[in-house]
């Protein structure tokens, strides 16, 4: 239930676990068995390649899909999305079929997908293979262009424990952290929020309140942690009471890794 921070809080860095493309079947069914993703991450950074050079942040759209990109050392970051349509969890198969088509259509070796998991509607439910969802991902991958990495990389971070709220609010024990991008002059903010979901609608009332920002994109994501889940069917989701509480704490968080800034 509380894998999202348990996990990252076994880094000395700043890490944000965010919801990848996978349903209940694959919940880890112990605390031991997070063990086994430290160790993978933890093998793969001994091995990491790094690069200062960064693509700006591009969207791509099919139908209900959205799917924002960046590549970072020529691999993409996905984040994909169906707001403002309503959805739950993608399947892995789902993913690992939008995985394999985004290193045919940009020729690359890897690509991390992101559920942005930020847009919850109960009757919806998951993205399963053949459902229509599924070719509206794979042909907004598709569309993908391996877009060209020549511009500085900047970073900066911000940890807000969202004080006076809580699992009630649909706020779990990371509450909200956020990580804003400049490619060159291009300024991207995606924060992920430690939520079981989010509000169908709050995203683009989040995107609205923020307009005014020094930022030029802005994602919002959930980890999907269940150890916010205090109603009677299972979902709380954030977004349902605190609206205007959670939009100013987020502001101050992009403020504050704006201030962050750096060359990495």
């Amino acid at each position: 239930a509380n894998m999202p921070t348990i996990l990252a809080n076994q880094f000395d860095n700043f890490t944000m676990v965010a919801h990848g493309p996978s349903t209940h079947d694959f919940n880890p069914v112990s605390v031991k068995e997070i063990c086994k993703i430290e160790n993978a991450i933890r093998d793969g950074l001994t091995d990491m390649e790094y690069s200062d050079k960064v693509s700006k942040f591009k969207r791509y759209s099919h139908e209900k899909a959205n799917i924002g990109v960046q590549f970072f050392n020529n691999g993409p970051l996905m984040l994909s999305t169906f707001a403002p349509s309503g959805s739950d969890d993608i399947e892995f198969s789902v993913g690992l079929s939008m995985m394999i088509e985004s290193q045919k259509t940009c020729n690359v070796e890897n690509s991390i997908i992101v559920d942005c998991h930020n847009s919850f509607n109960a009757e919806k439910g998951g993205v399963l293979p053949g459902n229509p969802e599924v070719f509206q991902l794979l042909d907004t991958v598709k569309k993908i262009e391996n877009l060209e990495q020549n511009h500085p990389l900047q970073v900066g971070i911000s940890y807000n424990q969202m004080e006076g709220l809580d699992k009630n609010n649909g706020v779990g024990d990371s509450a909200l952290k956020v990580m804003v991008i400049q490619a060159g002059e291009q300024k991207t903010a995606i924060a992920l929020f430690d939520s079981n979901n989010m509000e169908l609608g709050f995203r683009e009332t989040i995107l609205k309140e923020l307009n005014d920002l020094p930022i030029d994109e802005l994602e919002v994501l959930t980890t999907d942690t269940h150890s916010v889940n205090t109603l009677s069917n299972g979902y709380n989701p954030i977004g349902v009471s605190e609206k205007t509480k959670i939009i100013e704490y987020l502001r101050e968080s992009i403020l504050n890794a704006l201030e962050d800034l750096e060359p990495v």
